[in-house]
């Protein structure tokens, strides 16, 4: 008889790259019988051999959401009756617990290291933004060391919750290698891209500012934080097209048809240790990056030579790696080859979803 998982989400969307794409049906083909319980307006349905299931819950803000929504979810996991239950977000954490003290295995799958988020964020007053990421990091802790598993995204959240819970597992979000088949005669574009979430605090007007007056276009894909800042890049920045956003396939073209791609998040507590999946991508798409010089980053691309490191907030550093790739075709073309190399070694959920498989099997 399959065992049944249960994953659940409040915050992310039923087709989410990490939730769905990666571990749920991951989980699928390994023979487990998978639910998966999301927060939408849409139909209930079975995608890939997942079953997805929406609460449909709906509220005017996110306070009313956090407390009213948990109640809905709890009702609805337990009539699930998994063996495994798998959830994704920090405001569930009590659900998490509830769940662990009725007896069921429960995972927490921590994918940014919110202590550290809490202090970027702007809409927080800075004066209480430290005693908020403490006091968080204790509650977090407090019902995480209780829970059957762990699993993190990056080398720093699981150095963290390795002290409060043993099994604690870094599986990282790399990419998916069928989605990146690379063809010899793909023709290049002159073309530069960006994808995933385009805001201030990831370097969008560095960016914008580097590219201006360069004899190339950049492919913008993903949501901008809001219709403001939209409205200031589209307006000001002649050379930028905005794809919107995209299905998984169409990414995957944008970047394998430019010539590089752009990951040059600014310095904040929460970016520097962070594994951004855009970075991965592009190397998988065999394109070379232009990369923030945080130490953990410039170890992999440096140290494989698949792009070149600069400091975000440097306009002109940004301006000279442009210039740097768009005048060296051959250059630019073997560090796209070395980043494709170390990402079908190294770098790629095929390696990834093996150690997610081992948790389930020591819950047994």
């Amino acid at each position: 008889m399959k065992r049944k998982v249960c994953h659940i989400t409040s915050v992310h969307s039923r087709y989410d790259i990490r939730i769905f794409e990666k571990e749920c049906v991951s989980l699928v083909r390994a023979g487990y019988d998978v639910t998966l319980l999301v927060n939408d307006i849409n139909e209930n349905e079975i995608r890939k051999g997942v079953k997805i299931e929406s609460i449909n819950f709906t509220t005017k803000n996110r306070i009313s959401r956090i407390l009213l929504s948990e109640k809905i979810f709890l009702k609805r996991a337990l009539n699930v009756d998994a063996d495994i239950y798998h959830f994704h977000d920090p405001e569930l954490l009590p659900l998490g617990y509830k769940l662990k003290k009725i007896g069921k295995f429960v995972i927490y799958d921590s994918h940014e290291d919110v202590p550290r988020q809490i202090l970027a964020k702007n809409w927080i007053p800075l004066i209480i933004r430290k005693p908020i990421s403490f006091l968080y990091e204790k509650y977090e802790n407090s019902i995480v060391k209780h829970l059957g598993a762990v699993v993190t995204p990056t080398p720093l959240i699981s150095s963290r919750f390795s002290k409060i819970n043993k099994k604690t597992v870094e599986v990282s979000n790399f990419p998916l290698l069928e989605e990146f088949n690379i063809h010899e005669n793909l023709s290049k574009k002159n073309v530069a891209c960006y994808v995933g979430g385009i805001t201030k605090n990831r370097g969008i007007f560095q960016i914008a500012d580097a590219m201006k007056n360069k004899d190339i276009e950049l492919i913008l894909c993903g949501n901008f934080e809001s219709e403001e800042l939209k409205s200031e890049i589209l307006n000001n920045y002649s050379n930028i097209r905005y794809l919107g956003v995209v299905d998984r396939k169409k990414i995957a073209e944008v970047i394998s048809e430019s010539l590089f791609g752009f990951v040059t998040l600014l310095p904040t507590p929460n970016h520097i240790n962070s594994y951004p999946i855009k970075m991965f991508e592009y190397m998988a798409g065999g394109i070379p990056v232009v990369a923030s010089d945080f130490p953990l980053w410039k170890s992999i691309v440096e140290s494989n030579d698949c792009g070149i490191c600069v400091d975000p907030n440097d306009t002109n550093e940004i301006s000279t790696a442009i210039d740097t790739l768009m005048e060296n075709e051959k250059k630019c073309n073997q560090m796209g080859n070395n980043g494709r190399k170390i990402v079908l070694e190294k770098y790629n959920w095929g390696i990834e979803k093996e150690k997610l498989y081992k948790i389930y099997s020591d819950l047994q």
